[in-house]
């Protein structure tokens, strides 16, 4: 049901209301989403500004927040990214093609290709596009 009615919420003005009331999600028509992007969960609790792009065959899980950020400007994702549970992504940045973003991770700066951003801790876990675990990352950080 929710397939048909983010389809036709795409075409038809008015129909993001209905998606809004019964299940929560406020993804507006004049958003500039992709072909083939998937709303999991039935796009429960997941937010898109109306100014935002997202790119071809995305995966947004649920409760995901596309928005302004304090410069006033909104994200451009890229292609084939997948946007984790609670993420948030604010701001005017660009999040770039194939990007993986976390769980519960808050994005505010632009985020290169092909790169995996998690929260852990409270801290984000980046060296040259490659992941890893808190601890290593402090030890190779202090080098």
């Amino acid at each position: 049901m929710f397939e048909l009615l983010y389809k036709l919420s795409r075409r038809v003005p008015g129909f993001s209301n209905i998606l809004r009331l019964l299940y929560g999600c406020d993804i507006p028509r004049r958003a500039k989403i992709g072909d083939r992007v998937t709303f999991a969960h039935k796009g429960i609790g997941t937010v898109v500004h109306v100014n935002a792009s997202i790119g071809d065959d995305c995966f947004i899980q649920h409760h995901a927040t596309i928005g302004v950020g304090k410069n006033k400007g909104v994200p451009s994702i890229g292609k084939k990214c997948f946007i984790g549970p609670y993420a948030v992504i604010l701001g005017d940045i660009t999040i770039g093609d194939n990007c993986v973003i976390g769980t519960n991770a808050f994005i505010t700066h632009d985020v290169p290709p092909n790169t995996i951003i998690y929260n852990k801790c409270s801290e984000y876990v980046i060296k040259d596009n490659h992941v890893t675990n808190s601890l290593e990352s402090k030890q190779n950080f202090k080098e």
